[in-house]
């Protein structure tokens, strides 16, 4: 069974077949939710973390138009921010909903885990700083 048909059938199982659909990836996820729309008919979104794909893979089914679409991408990656760029540039020349936020670089400092991890001491911080 394919993608579409399990996504198809596990909404159908759970009552949420007439729910509208949207969907968000992360990495290798990113791009695969990148092109659902031409595989699953209604999309209503898409999101994509840390990822683009080619511009010319962004179809959707036929008669249906790609989904409002959103990328979130690291400000240090910038191949990722390139092709983000054009991603979102076909989209919106073609008269469709496309947007980008770019995730500014956090500095890591001894203290960076720390702060993030209240069980996590200094020392520990600063270990895994080094890592």
């Amino acid at each position: 069974m394919c993608s579409a048909g399990a996504l198809g059938k596990f909404r159908k199982e759970h009552g949420l077949a007439a729910l509208p659909l949207a969907a968000m990836g992360a990495s290798s996820g990113g791009a695969f939710v990148l092109q659902l729309p031409q595989l699953v008919p209604g999309m209503r979104a898409v999101v994509s973390q840390i990822m683009a794909i080619p511009p010319q893979m962004l179809i959707s089914q036929e008669n249906q138009p790609f989904p409002p679409a959103l990328f979130v991408h690291m400000a240090r990656d910038a191949r990722t921010a390139a092709l983000v760029e054009k991603c979102v540039r076909k989209l919106n020349r073609s008269g469709l909903k496309a947007a980008a936020i770019e995730v500014p670089s956090l500095a890591i400092d001894d203290s960076f885990f720390s702060r993030r991890i209240s069980s996590l001491g200094g020392g520990a911080s600063q270990r895994l700083r080094r890592v």
